[in-house]
């Protein structure tokens, strides 16, 4: 008897886990839409090449002639 209660209550503790995790995914979840990929967000690159001319370029300024020497590859 005692492991079926442990197993019932497992199955609900898991339906609810799954539950919240789906509802929060959902609630975050922000379609792309063309005025997006027309004009992306500098910290964004929702394509290959961030903007649909392929471009290439990050208006971003953290990495700059000063801290470019720092660079060191983390992951290939």
């Amino acid at each position: 008897m005692k492991r079926i209660t442990l197993v019932v209550a497992s199955l609900i503790l898991l339906g609810t886990a799954i539950h919240s995790v789906a509802q929060q995914s959902a609630a975050s979840f922000v379609p792309v839409t063309d005025a997006m990929l027309q004009n992306p967000d500098p910290a964004d690159w929702l394509m290959w090449r961030r903007t649909l001319n392929s471009w290439g370029y990050s208006p971003l300024d953290q990495i700059n002639r000063t801290n470019v020497r720092s660079l060191k590859m983390v992951w290939t």
